[in-house]
């Protein structure tokens, strides 16, 4: 496999951490290239932990949900655990679901019949040695089971580690962890799912608009006017990037129509999982899923949650449900694919440059991004 530097024609040191003058953004092979998305899916993508489903989606034994873009699939087993299998039948490679399903007692592949538990092992074979029943000789079905995928649930949130070598979950999530911790998370209830979809833009630039603030005054002038830019401070750990602002809003402001006004913390855990926290009464988490094939490809959909004390009321809801579509389909929607269209002018080859304001998680961001592809 090529590595970055050749990829992209440089050396990133010099413009992730410049001696003298200003950082700037990554060339346009990052986000055009697929050999480049090869190279993330290897060394950064399947050895980290990604966020991909939601336990509620999947309540009950037998519950099956395929995952956008990773050819995965979760299931809920008898013993009420939730585990991931690659979409893959083990006869011809056929998919074996194309969309969720309800109490299956068993997971069947549609091309030849073969049947699997809910724990991924081979039940039976249909007709493959002639009769119905027969096993031919040195077949073992014990052998032949659906490939498993690491998985693991945080809370509603299921992750999954593709090559298996990451480290615990808790472990991964801990710097994010580490400021929840006078947050009854365990109070946590779903009041509703944005899917946004297929978005024409590179996951990267997905990640980095939840990044920075500095886009808020301009991109989200109306549902961002109680936020001001001014107020805003960064979140520069080692494992935790993102923004917080303290506006001392109350209940009353949380989604009104003249948009947010509330103490707000919008983390992101790299590379993927978006965690926002508004007014320690909302929580929602950005389900970010990379094309496997396209690099100007991202699957998209956005959580909601309510914390605590009493469900919110029908008007609340509402507000928050059209101002959250507002805000990502409407508002940042048409920013991501602005930026990726014009990936293809050569005037981007330079990266444009980070605000050393608004925009170092950002750039911590990259950093990481080059480590993890083997810059340096």
């Amino acid at each position: 496999m090529p590595d970055l530097a050749n990829l992209i024609g440089e050396d990133l040191n010099e413009r992730l951490a410049p001696s003298a003058g200003l950082a700037r953004g990554l060339p346009r092979a990052a986000y055009l290239s697929p050999e480049v998305l090869d190279l993330e899916q290897a060394r950064w993508l399947s050895p980290s932990w990604l966020f991909v489903g939601l336990g509620h989606e999947i309540p009950n034994p037998g519950d099956l949900a395929p995952v956008p873009n990773l050819r995965i699939f979760l299931a809920r087993g008898e013993d009420g655990r939730i585990c991931a299998f690659h979409n893959v039948c083990r006869h011809r490679g056929h998919e074996l679901l194309t969309g969720a399903k309800r109490g299956c007692r068993h997971i069947v592949c549609p091309y030849h019949g073969w049947r699997y538990g809910l724990d991924g092992g081979l039940k039976s074979i249909s007709s493959f040695a002639g009769k119905a029943g027969e096993i031919p000789p040195d077949f073992e079905l014990a052998s032949h089971g659906l490939k498993t995928v690491r998985c693991e649930t945080w809370h509603d949130w299921v992750f999954v580690n593709l090559d298996g070598t990451g480290p615990p979950l808790a472990d991964h999530l801990k710097p994010l962890a580490q400021h929840l911790t006078d947050v009854d998370l365990a109070s946590l209830q779903h009041f509703h799912s944005l899917e946004h979809g297929e978005v024409r833009a590179n996951w990267k630039l997905v990640m980095e608009n939840s990044l920075e603030p500095y886009h808020t005054p301009f991109v989200h002038a109306q549902t961002g006017a109680g936020i001001p830019l001014e107020d805003h401070h960064m979140i520069l750990e080692d494992r935790l990037l993102g923004c917080g602002i303290d506006v001392g809003g109350g209940p009353a402001d949380r989604a009104s129509g003249d948009g947010i006004s509330v103490d707000s913390r919008f983390f992101v855990v790299p590379p993927l999982f978006v965690f926002v926290f508004y007014d320690r009464r909302i929580v929602i988490v950005h389900r970010n899923l990379p094309d496997g094939e396209r690099p100007d490809r991202t699957w998209r959909s956005i959580h909601l949650y309510s914390l605590g004390g009493e469900p919110l009321d029908a008007a609340e809801i509402e507000d928050w449900k059209r101002l959250e579509y507002e805000i990502h389909v409407e508002e940042d929607g048409p920013v991501y694919e602005s930026l990726q269209r014009n990936k293809l002018s050569p005037v981007t080859e330079d990266g444009g440059l980070l605000s050393p304001a608004w925009e170092g998680a950002v750039q911590a961001f990259y950093r990481q991004w080059a480590a993890a592809l083997g810059a340096f």
